[in-house]
């Protein structure tokens, strides 16, 4: 079966996921959460998504993305993990923001995660 293309609206998103090490504190952190003041470790789980046209194929070649992205991350790498790595939603951000410098403009889908139980997401356009 077959759509027919001037009747629908399509669009294709490329995605990898990749994960790191990273420890980190919120010293602001309200007193109900005090324990966030503190250094803590996370493993931290990133999945960018970028959105591509339909009508083309590997417009970006997925572990070409995942290196990328991988690259983007090891800059904060010292020791073997990530120090201060900052919130999911700084890290999230930045990682979008620089695919867009590499990539060029486009829509990135950038989800950060603590331990897959928290995160953000942050998209560009």
């Amino acid at each position: 079966m077959y759509l027919r293309k001037d009747t629908v609206t399509s669009k294709m998103t490329l995605w990898v996921t990749t994960q790191f090490e990273g420890f980190h504190k919120w010293e602001q952190a309200p007193d109900e959460v005090a324990y966030l003041r503190e250094r803590h470790r996370h493993m931290f789980g990133v999945r960018v998504g970028v959105d591509v046209h339909v009508e083309e194929d590997r417009v970006i070649e997925f572990h070409m993305l995942k290196r990328v992205v991988n690259e983007i991350i090891s800059q904060y790498v010292t020791n073997g993990h990530v120090e201060d790595v900052g919130s999911c939603e700084v890290i999230a951000k930045h990682i979008a923001l620089r695919l867009s410098c590499i990539y060029g403009p486009g829509t990135y889908h950038v989800e950060v995660n603590e331990d897959g139980e928290c995160g953000a997401s942050f998209v560009t356009s």
